[in-house]
């Protein structure tokens, strides 16, 4: 795996491919590899893989210093890690919030788009819920994230 190879990481992150202890052996050989040059793309990564990490302060740390080391606390990409992670941990108002924000600036980022249906779901948003995914099927109807709403 090439390390500045961000599709490569995407692939493996969207399919599950890696367990637990190859997704922290993945992240070491990155961070390794990138050197202190390419830091906030390591960074990144560490805030796409380990969803199945337990320690929510850990993660809260990881998140903080991708604010304050790079000011990428806002990016999307970002933004959306922290949602997964939030809905992960059961907390799904939190994960709704920040897919809100990823929403409210590009309605069709289809990376944060299940993790937004999935908090509405289970927040019982019904209305957002019947308006988004007639908006989506209605703008993209070969997308399966489209499908997956309604």
């Amino acid at each position: 795996l090439d390390a500045g190879c961000a599709d490569a990481l995407t692939f493996l992150v969207e399919r599950r491919l890696l367990g637990a202890s190859e997704e922290r052996a993945l992240l070491d050989e990155t961070t390794a590899a990138l050197g202190d040059d390419r830091a906030w793309v390591a960074a990144v990564y560490g805030a796409r893989l380990g969803a199945r990490d337990a320690d929510p302060a850990a993660d809260d740390a990881r998140f903080d210093a991708l604010d304050r080391v790079h000011g990428l606390g806002e990016n999307a990409e970002v933004l959306t890690a922290r949602a997964e992670r939030c809905y992960l941990q059961h907390d799904c108002r939190r994960a709704h919030a920040l897919a809100t924000r990823v929403r409210n600036r590009d309605p069709y980022d289809f990376a944060c788009v299940p993790v937004y249906l999935a908090a509405l779901v289970e927040l019982d948003m019904k209305h957002e819920l019947f308006y988004r995914a007639h908006e989506l099927v209605r703008a993209y109807p070969e997308r399966a994230a489209s499908w997956f709403a309604v």
